[in-house]
């Protein structure tokens, strides 16, 4: 995780403190398993955290990600959505000060690699931003698998 991707999860943690008990983890020996983990309103859920400061200038380029979701990471998000309780999710923030949460089943095997920003936009539970950061909408999302 860089600086820009750190800062953004402590932003976050820091506008949901009170609603949920966040974990980070980091974990160096185990493949594919979520930045973030939650718990809060009798839920408990998992966030994969993604952060891209430099945004396609032409119309029609994808959006690639700086570090875009590993093949482990997906399967573990889907897996885990799958057989748990399914709240997995991806959080992407973004240089323009968007923040987007997708729901693991609407991931792609190109999220951040061939996507275009309009894609994961439509396909997201939340198109917020940092400055009108909209908690209410945000809270449900991760309560209520989207």
């Amino acid at each position: 995780m860089d600086k820009r991707e750190k800062r953004f999860v402590n932003w976050f943690i820091d506008e949901l403190r009170g609603f949920f008990d966040f974990q980070k983890h980091e974990d160096k020996y185990t493949e594919g398993i979520p930045d973030l983990s939650y718990a809060g309103y009798d839920v408990d859920g998992w966030i994969e955290v993604k952060y891209q400061e430099r945004l396609p200038v032409r119309p029609g380029t994808p959006l690639r990600l700086d570090h875009p979701l590993t093949t482990a990471q997906r399967r573990w998000l889907r897996r885990r959505g799958r057989e748990g309780g399914g709240r997995c999710f991806v959080l992407l923030g973004l240089g323009s000060g968007e923040v987007l949460l997708t729901h693991h089943t609407l991931l792609y095997d190109s999220y951040g690699t061939t996507m275009h920003l309009d894609e994961i936009k439509e396909v997201s539970c939340i198109n917020t931003n940092r400055k009108n950061f909209d908690r209410s909408a945000m809270v449900v999302a991760l309560t209520m698998k989207c």
